[in-house]
């Protein structure tokens, strides 16, 4: 203890001799260690950190994989046969339906979020409610008194925390409705959603029964004790095989798949890659700390090689030796402790600041324990690091020598841990710079629809106050007609959804045929989705029509069923052109007769993001009915285009700004009924929340490229005033023996750029290499660019020259004389 003393207190007399050192050193490792605490936070719980459920690492997801569905499920019916089957490999086994906007239709009404769940989905996480209780198998049926429980947010915000909450009826959607408990504070859906309210999802069947189906359900199960993934998967497969995969056509046998999987890998299958890029990039940076700090230090080791060599004279050991060295680099990443936390909590605010909010958990990512823990860990592991490096020149220092020998000192060391700084910084930039290119052009890419001065009004009325279809349409018929009145209104449209995401119906591509033409004998595969929309959607939406024409207000009463196909569906149903006065079966059913007709053809929307390309696509016409379910003749066709449920998107199209146009629509909803809430967007704000997390993946990823590359800079620009000083006796000589200073000059750029050069040809190895990573992460961008890798190249080979620049000219303007007589 006395010797470790003894090196702490001499390691700070020598830091306070040299402050540039020391706050240069201090700086570049807060630097990294405050990147890489920041960025270990949000990996931290995606990646690392246990989920808040009870033996969490037996909770799986399974179920069928499709093409036009969101992740994996079963119907209804599976589920049930699955459900009773499979009790050897799953100790408990739930479903849920999703999520939905439901909306508290009293005084200060709101739009929440509702997630529709089976009464054994609580116990088999394993969560037991705050306050009250969970609901029963009996509140799970269709006509059972309506229940809820509430989350612990809006218990305290609604109800403020009072426990006289439970019990109270509230009007939920205009049903009124039981809160029988309160959630957990940390509760949270296996799909990491938000969710205001728990409601039973009451499904229309509750048992296995031959030959149906029911609704699509997600399905999570806990293993039990001792089953792995491999054999529940196996098993739960056998009987899926007997239901759903059985009963659909080879074409669509042929898309689907089954999936069983960890719960964790479910929740970040889509930030998964994201996140390990990211956490790649900060250990990038640890690299380039390091080698940075390496150099520092080996730089200073040479100045004190006298020094070393008088302690061992005196008598020093080597390991005494090593331990001064060691000290010294623990004290400098210490030391960077303090200003890597603030960096580290400021990078993280700036991170949650310009996140997405569907990057999982992020709002929760704190400063905690584990981090500062983490930090510690990376800070004492990268002091030993970088500590290592002059440990070992040192280590050979043995011989008292009171003279230098021109050009006798080897840089082998410095110059190869400047090459790898070099070669890490390039792999970032190339990354960076694909990220980049793909955002560029996902911003970029044509929609389809004219999205500037277009406000969309996300709209549910409730079933008490209007409680059947004719209500439903007089109001949103109102609504419209008001809204139309309005100055710099252009045009108002009613939809069911909306692009760029979100909901949309879809069907079996198949079910869209020609009237007159025999079906195809093999379902083709794929889907078609389709919309209700007023006549004027497509001119408020500013989609084109290629072919014909938009519907028409007087069609809204007529018996005719009238459709607009997208250019897509146009081409795949009518391959030889002119759709426009033609037929087609929109439904496989005897009263689809003679089919609707064709009276325009528009351009793509996109129904599936930017992304992706846009699934074929058609449009219905909302009609004014007097009664959707009159009759029992009414054909299968009538009364799902005539259908009017609560919720509808009002899109105006208006020269007024965004936010006078949302206080239209709140005014006149309000003034048609005040329990009905409003959800309010812009159309380019829904276009640009497509692009959201790859443009904050770009600017995470460019941020630590640009991090490297000034460190790399920074390095490299020590080393080469390094080497200036330690070469000015060389220079004199070659000065004097006739050398002119543009070839001094010229001499140490030459030495900067071959280590630069290595390190890009490293890098470009290193390069192809990672890319390929990031593959599904790019948009319209191929992972092997040439291109782009060369001016990545090119940007290195700049930085290199100009951090090299000023210690050139410096050894240009060395004095031979003076250099001669340099010690």
């Amino acid at each position: 203890m006395p010797g470790i003393w003894q090196d702490v207190r001499f390691s700070l007399r020598g830091f306070r001799r040299n402050p540039a050192f020391s706050l240069t050193a201090i700086l570049v490792i807060a630097v990294g260690t405050g990147a890489a605490a920041a960025v270990f936070s949000v990996v931290d719980r995606l990646l690392f950190r246990s989920l808040p459920y009870p033996d969490a690492d037996r909770l799986v997801s399974f179920g069928v994989t499709l093409p036009f569905m969101d992740g994996e499920f079963l119907m209804a019916n599976d589920y049930f046969y699955l459900r009773d089957r499979s009790a050897e490999v799953f100790s408990s086994i739930t479903s849920w339906t999703g999520m939905s906007d439901c909306d508290l239709t009293e005084e200060n009404p709101q739009r929440l979020a509702c997630a529709q769940v089976e009464s054994s989905f609580l116990p088999t996480f394993g969560v037991v409610p705050l306050a009250g209780r969970n609901f029963n198998r009996d509140e799970d049926r269709r006509n059972a008194p309506k229940v809820v429980l509430v989350s612990y947010g809006l218990w305290m915000s609604r109800f403020g925390g009072r426990r006289e909450a439970i019990g109270k009826i509230i009007s939920l959607d205009g049903t009124p409705t039981r809160i029988v408990g309160v959630l957990p504070r940390d509760f949270e859906l296996p799909t990491l959603a938000h969710a205001d309210l728990v409601v039973p999802q009451a499904l229309a069947i509750e048992q296995y029964r031959p030959g149906q189906q029911g609704r699509p359900l997600r399905i999570f199960a806990r293993l039990r004790n001792g089953v792995t993934l491999k054999r529940a998967g196996e098993v739960a497969y056998a009987y899926v095989r007997q239901g759903l995969l059985e009963n659909l056509s080879p074409a669509r046998r042929a898309e689907a798949g089954v999936v069983i999987r960890s719960l964790r890998d479910y929740q970040i299958a889509d930030v998964k890659l994201a996140a390990w890029v990211l956490f790649a990039a900060t250990g990038a940076i640890l690299l380039i700390v390091c080698a940075n700090m390496a150099n520092l230090l080996l730089a200073r080791s040479v100045g004190r090689k006298r020094e070393w060599a008088v302690r061992r004279a005196l008598g020093a050991s080597r390991g005494r030796l090593l331990s001064q060295n060691f000290t010294e680099s623990s004290l400098l990443s210490l030391a960077g402790l303090a200003p890597g936390c603030g960096l580290a909590w400021a990078l993280l605010k700036i991170f949650q600041a310009l996140a997405p909010t569907s990057i999982p958990r992020l709002e929760r990512a704190t400063l905690d324990v584990r981090v500062l823990l983490f930090l510690l860990l990376t800070t004492f592991v990268s002091g030993l690091a970088f500590g290592l490096a002059p440990a070992l020149a040192t280590s050979r220092l043995e011989v008292l020598s009171g003279w230098r020998a021109v050009g006798g000192t080897r840089h082998g060391l410095r110059h190869l841990l400047t090459t790898a700084q070099v070669a890490v910084s390039l792999v970032l930039l190339a990354a960076a710079g694909l990220l980049v290119e793909s955002l560029w052009n996902l911003q970029n890419v044509n929609s389809g629809i004219g999205a500037a001065h277009v406000v969309t009004a996300d709209i549910t009325v409730g079933s008490a106050r209007h409680p059947n279809a004719q209500s439903r349409q007089q109001f949103f018929e109102t609504l419209t007609e008001r809204l139309r009145h309005m100055p710099g209104v252009e045009a108002v449209a009613i939809s069911d959804s909306v692009p760029p995401n979100g909901f949309v119906h879809s069907k079996p591509l198949g079910a869209v045929q020609q009237v007159g033409r025999e079906a195809a004998a093999r379902d083709p595969g794929g889907i078609v989705a389709w919309r209700r929309v007023s006549p004027e959607y497509f001119s408020a939406l500013g989609i084109p029509m290629l072919e014909g024409r938009t519907f028409r207000e007087a069609e809204r009463n007529s018996a005719d069923n009238v459709v607009i196909l997208s250019g897509s569906l146009a081409h795949r149903v009518f391959p030889e052109g002119g759709a426009v006065g033609r037929r087609v079966h929109l439904f496989r059913d005897p009263a689809d007769f003679p089919g609707s007709l064709v009276v325009g053809v528009c351009g793509d929307a996109p129904n599936r993001g930017l992304a992706e390309k846009p699934d074929p696509e058609y449009y219905i016409l909302r009609k004014n009915v007097a009664d959707p379910n009159a009759g029992r003749d009414a054909s299968l066709v009538t009364r799902s285009l005539h259908y009017y449920d609560g919720e509808a998107f009002v899109i105006v199209r208006s020269r007024a700004r965004p936010e006078v146009v949302a206080k239209w629509i709140r005014a006149e909803v309000g003034a048609l009924d005040r329990t009905v809430p409003v959800n309010i967007r812009t159309m380019q704000q829904r276009l640009n929340s497509v692009s959201e997390r790859p443009r904050f993946s770009a600017l995470l990823l460019c941020f630590f490229a640009l991090t490297g590359v000034l460190l790399a800079a920074s390095g490299l620009y020590g080393l080469v005033s390094f080497l200036v000083a330690q070469k000015t006796q060389e220079v004199g000589v070659r000065m004097a023996v006739g050398a002119t200073p543009a070839q001094i000059g010229r001499w140490i750029l030459g030495h900067a750029l071959r280590w630069s050069l290595g390190g890009v040809a490293v890098g470009l190895i290193g390069t192809a290499a990672a890319v390929r990573a990031l593959g599904s992460l790019l948009f319209q961008v191929k992972a092997e660019n040439p291109l782009l890798f060369a001016m990545a190249a090119l940007l290195m080979i700049l930085v290199t020259i100009a951090a090299a620049w000023m210690p050139s000219r410096r050894a240009a303007k060395i004095d031979p004389m003076v250099a001669l007589r340099h010690e």
